[in-house]
């Protein structure tokens, strides 16, 4: 904390897909920051990053403007959990963010938090992101609800086909490649097969990044899917579950 006491973490709880976790630690009178709005950052606008770039300089603090918004960004491994993934509608600022600032809050002038630093780029100065606070919040809430996170599910296993490698071969979409059904899973009670190529969730193009678009609904949502088989394509649909 800033008045340097420590807590001993009592547990954590992980949410992989969005990059975030919630530690529980016994304190009094602990000060927070006030969440703001994602929903309303401009570009151009004041923000300040804090963390400990490098794992040395605790509460560092660094300022600079949201340089572009809504931008998608893959992530190796600087991300929060060392692994590498594909971000959608993240912040971009040149608030000059380092490896172990991850996790640390980009403030507007205000001081609310608008983002939670996660990445920057190597080989060029001044572009990092952050993850808007807006979807925090709503996993937060959940938390809240529930006791943990909840997850929709579809249930397959999936390479994804790029525009250009799709242009490589004969009959073939840009899309989501299935190459396991999960016996019982929604994916399998809406007839999708070893093979099918998906190619919409709801008219949104899933070459890039399924998964990204698979969490944007939530547990319950009916999903409209289309996918590509032998030579054809076909309108399926299904409820997404909570995962285990």
């Amino acid at each position: 904390t800033a008045d340097c006491l420590e807590y001993e973490v009592k547990s954590v709880s992980r949410d992989d897909v969005n990059d975030i976790a919630i530690l529980r630690v016994d304190g009094k009178n602990l000060k927070s920051l006030v969440l703001g709005n994602s929903d309303d950052a401009q570009v151009g606008q004041f923000v300040v990053a804090i963390g400990t770039p490098l794992g040395n300089y605790p509460g560092s603090v660094t300022s600079g403007i949201i340089s572009g918004l809504g931008r998608s960004v893959t992530a190796s491994s600087g991300g929060f959990w060392g692994s590498s993934r594909r971000y959608e509608n993240v912040i971009q600022t040149d608030a000059a963010i380092n490896p172990g600032n991850s996790g640390g809050p980009l403030l507007d002038a205000n001081g609310d938090a608008v983002g939670i630093n996660f990445a920057t780029t190597s080989g060029a100065d001044n572009i990092s992101f952050a993850i808007p606070i807006n979807g925090v919040k709503e996993k937060i809430a959940e938390y809240r609800e529930y006791g943990k996170f909840i997850r929709p599910y579809l249930g397959v296993e999936y390479q994804l086909i790029s525009s250009t490698e799709a242009l490589l071969y004969k009959d073939v979409m840009p899309g989501a490649l299935v190459t396991t059904v999960m016996k019982g899973s929604p994916a399998e009670k809406a007839g999708i097969k070893r093979a099918d190529i998906i190619i919409k969730i709801n008219d949104e193009g899933v070459s890039e990044s399924f998964s990204t678009v698979i969490q944007k609904y939530k547990v319950g949502d009916k999903i409209d899917i289309t996918v590509w088989r032998a030579g054809e394509t076909k309108q399926l649909s299904a409820t997404l579950v909570a995962a285990d």
